[in-house]
């Protein structure tokens, strides 16, 4: 049985295969990467050359207390309407600044969904 290894860690060892084909630093990610300071906004991944941000959407899947009516599990973290509006004003803040932000969950990352458009923008 093989390790299992993070979306995250997913994304560093593309960009580190990519970067050895290219003999090039700046196509390694910085993570947790403050784009507006002293805003404490923060991308997941962030290209500061390519002005270039992936963001991981891993609170898409909903895991709060069920609501007592319907049953269904409340949205929590980015996927509540706190967290959805934080991350409206964070990506349209991102807009204005010139910054292209693309968005995938965890298994999009995982089953390679994300790279021919990552590698695309980073050329």
């Amino acid at each position: 049985m093989g390790v299992k290894i993070s979306a995250a860690q997913t994304i560093m060892i593309f960009c580190l295969d990519l970067a050895n084909g290219f003999s090039s630093s700046s196509l390694i990610p910085e993570t947790e990467y403050q784009f507006a300071k002293p805003r404490k906004f923060a991308f997941d991944f962030g290209w500061p050359v390519f002005k270039l941000a992936l963001e991981i959407e891993g609170g898409v899947y909903g895991s709060g207390k069920p609501c007592p009516v319907c049953k269904r599990p409340a949205p929590r973290g980015h996927s509540s309407f706190t967290g959805i509006m934080r991350d409206m004003e964070k990506y349209n803040l991102a807009a204005r600044l010139g910054w292209r932000v693309i968005r995938f969950t965890p298994k999009q990352i995982e089953e390679g969904e994300a790279f021919p458009l990552l590698e695309e923008m980073l050329r």
